[in-house]
Formats: structure tokens, C-alpha cells, sequence
């Protein structure tokens, strides 16, 4: 024989809060403000922030600034590129020759960094602060 169960709506009839205590216990998470660690996050809420900012999370909020610099990509030039280009640059008349030795200026280039990679058939003397990245190559004063 099937015994049907009798449904928990049914046996709280004339029961004022059907088992749920005091009636603000018994509502949505709307009530509290949402889910998790959003509910119950508002004035009092805060003494329990403390705990998870001591671990190093931070539930709410953005931290911190956030700055959009324009990041300047610097122009730059390798030796091997500054090889190949000596002899136009000196028919151009960018780059002075004087004897064997090529004069290079690369702020009157457009470059303003060396890298260097690959090697210098020529010998070259650079004008400019940037000399210093020169040293150690073939041929470079």
C-alpha cells in the first residue's frame, strides 16, 4: 500500500512562521544585499573584512590607481642595420666621412637608442650620450 507523505506546508498550517523563527530569518538574498560575501557587507559587515584583507584578498572594490600612461616606444637601430646604411646615409649627407671612419649622429638620424647585434664592418665614432652602448664592438669608438 502507498502511504503519501504529507507535505511540510500543510503540517505548519496555523503555525505563525512555520519553523523559521523570527520572520526577517525566512527572506531572499535580496534582503541581505546578494550572495556570499556581499550579503551583510554594509556598515556592521566591515569588522568581517578585516579578516580577509589580513590573507590578502580584497572582496570589494577596486584597490588602488589605476594611471594610463602613453608608453613612448623609443626608435631604435641595430649595428648590423647602422653597417648597412652608412653609404646611403653618406650620399645623403646624414653621416660624415672623415678618412676611414664613418661619423654617426643618430639623434639626426631619428634613433635615439644602439642595440647592439651583429658586427661593424666599418669604423664608426658615435656623437651623442648613447656612445657608451658601442663599446667592446669592432671598429666602434
Amino acid at each position: 500500500m502507498v502511504i503519501h507523505k504529507q507535505k511540510k506546508s500543510r503540517k505548519f498550517r496555523a503555525s505563525r512562521r512555520h519553523g523559521f523563527g523570527f520572520s526577517k530569518q525566512h527572506q531572499g538574498k535580496g534582503h541581505r544585499g546578494g550572495t556570499g560575501l556581499r550579503g551583510g557587507s554594509g556598515k556592521r559587515g566591515q569588522q568581517r573584512m578585516t579578516k580577509f584583507y589580513s590573507e590578502g584578498i580584497h572582496p570589494l572594490g577596486r584597490i588602488g590607481m589605476r594611471v594610463h600612461r602613453i608608453i613612448k616606444r623609443l626608435p631604435a637601430i641595430t649595428t648590423r642595420d647602422l653597417d648597412e646604411h652608412l653609404e646611403r646615409w653618406t650620399a645623403e649627407k646624414k653621416v660624415t666621412k672623415s678618412g676611414d671612419t664613418y661619423e654617426v649622429d643618430l639623434a639626426k638620424l631619428g634613433f635615439s637608442k644602439l642595440i647592439k647585434s651583429g658586427e661593424l664592418l666599418h669604423k664608426i665614432k658615435l656623437i651623442g650620450a648613447s656612445s657608451a652602448s658601442l663599446k667592446g664592438a669592432v671598429g666602434g669608438k
